[in-house]
């Protein structure tokens, strides 16, 4: 706080009433309060000529304060203006009842410090202070207003955080802009505020000047009306010109692998680099689209890695660069098509049933059936089944699996009834515990076109587990001898281990 030299002289009361009443406002305790204060500097003659003097009044109104706060009882403050173009030549002294005390001693630079107190306060609107200017010079002042301090009588509230000041200003003759120059370097480098380029403004303006650095890019000092590395805050009293200056910083550049599992070509990168990055190197946060995945002849593409969207099966992918070097690529599989067979089944095959192998639909091992022939299908009033070639697939890229032609598809053709070796009875047939055993999984669904003319033995149920798929083998058609030769064989093994 300034100190306050060139008192006037006041009587010995009004000390002590001025004492008193700072005593008892700094310790008083505080309440909520509510409304508003308005103060306001007006001056006589916002437009003067040199030469002219003129009357700023200050003013405090609180009218709007709710009771039992709306006295005013103490307030301090301060004036300030622009002394080329104003000089101060007197006051009217503390008015509406106030004592106080006004310091005078800094006038010459333009600043004034007065206060005020009244233990029975004031309401309303009234005027505090009148202050004399002489007009010297052409330009414009700000008549600028601050409270420091605000209190009510009796209750002795804050009032600041109601308060609310309207500052006055001069114009002296015609208005005097002037320009100001900013500029980035490199241009590049960044964006200030306001823009770069030539702007102006009224004389007294204060313009601050920032600027925000683009990527890859820091800020690194100022250049003429403004120095260092600090603030820029720039008075406009003559044409002007600043620079931001701003310095490039290193890239770091990660590399970016292409790579493939399996038969076919690796991806390829699109941007092949970063500006600033040789090629195949990237800086972080880079996209990067990736196409070229062209697998060979019987392969295709079964999913990425490092990408964006690793199961996508397309030829074309994305990612965006991490912060680190990073490898990306493309996972090709194999497909193998296997045909279905069909035979015609011999009379001792048709007697005694169908051979197939059955799957385990838990393990979804290779499934091998032999259907009735097609002609005798037909010549019974049924359909045919129509078989189709199959691609499948196993998790090390070589896909292998039988194709399965179902019999149960198929319409049966009206079957006579025939004895069955089993103890059921003629034209009804069942599966018995041994068959359930021997393939598990089947249901009425699956067995709806049995019959003693066409029943399925498994040749799995024979030997175990073989797991053909697992042997890597592909499945190829049997001759119809040999194939009438090892059915006949299993099936009277079965018949033999099933009567005894």
């Amino acid at each position: 706080m300034r100190p306050l030299y060139g008192l006037r002289p006041w009587s010995t009361a009004t000390a002590v009433i001025l004492l008193l009443s700072v005593i008892a406002i700094s310790s008083a305790p505080a309440f909520a309060q509510s409304g508003n204060v308005t103060s306001s500097v007006i001056p006589s003659n916002t437009m003067p000529d040199v030469g002219e003097q003129i009357t700023a009044t200050i003013s405090i109104d609180v009218a709007g304060v709710d009771p039992p706060d709306n006295a005013l009882g103490s307030f301090t403050a301060t004036l300030d203006w622009n002394p080329t173009v104003l000089e101060y030549d007197g006051n009217s002294g503390i008015l509406a009842g106030f004592s106080g005390i006004i310091n005078d001693t800094q006038v010459s630079s333009g600043h004034l410090v007065f206060n005020g107190v009244k233990v029975t306060g004031s309401t309303g609107s009234f005027a505090v202070l009148e202050v004399t200017f002489d007009v010297v010079g052409s330009g414009s002042s700000e008549l600028n207003l601050e409270f420091s301090a605000m209190s009510s009588a009796y209750t002795f509230k804050n009032l600041l955080p109601l308060l609310t000041v309207y500052d006055g200003s001069v114009q002296v003759g015609p208005s005097q802009n002037y320009s100001l120059s900013i500029a980035v370097q490199p241009p590049e480098g960044g964006i200030t505020d306001p823009e770069a380029g030539v702007h102006s403004y009224a004389e007294g303006t204060v313009v601050n000047v920032t600027v925000v650095p683009n990527a890859s890019y820091e800020f690194d000092h100022w250049d003429g009306a403004c120095t260092g590395s600090g603030a820029c805050q720039v008075t406009m009293d003559a044409d002007k010109a600043v620079t931001a200056v701003l310095t490039e910083l290193p890239l770091t550049c990660y590399a970016l692998t292409l790579s493939h599992t399996g038969h076919g070509s690796d991806p390829v990168a699109a941007p092949t680099n970063s500006p600033g990055c040789p090629a195949g190197r990237y800086v972080e946060g880079e996209t990067i689209a990736l196409s070229g995945a062209i697998p060979d002849p019987g392969w295709r593409i079964g999913g990425w890695i490092g990408t964006s969207a690793d199961g996508s099966t397309a030829d074309t992918n994305s990612l965006i660069i991490p912060a680190s070097a990073h490898t990306v690529g493309v996972i090709y599989k194999r497909s193998i098509y296997l045909p279905i067979c069909l035979r015609e089944p011999t009379a001792s095959e048709r007697d005694l049933g169908e051979a197939i192998i059955q799957e385990d639909t838990s393990q979804e091992d290779a499934r091998f059936k032999t259907p009735a022939p097609s002609s005798e299908v037909a010549a019974a009033g049924g359909s045919a089944p129509t078989p189709a070639p199959t691609t499948t697939e196993e998790d090390e890229g070589v896909l292998v699996e039988p194709p399965i032609a179902s019999v149960a598809s198929a319409t049966p053709p009206a079957v006579p009834a025939v004895a069955d070796s089993h103890s059921h009875s003629p034209g009804s047939w069942q599966q018995t515990p041994e068959e359930q055993t021997l393939m598990p999984g089947t249901g009425q669904s699956g067995r709806s076109d049995f019959s003693p003319v066409s029943r399925r033995i498994p040749i799995i149920g024979a030997f175990g587990d073989l797991e053909p798929v697992s042997w890597g083998l592909g499945l190829v058609c049997l001759t119809v001898p040999l194939a009438a030769l090892v059915l006949s064989t299993l099936l009277l093994i079965r018949h033999k281990s099933v009567g005894g």
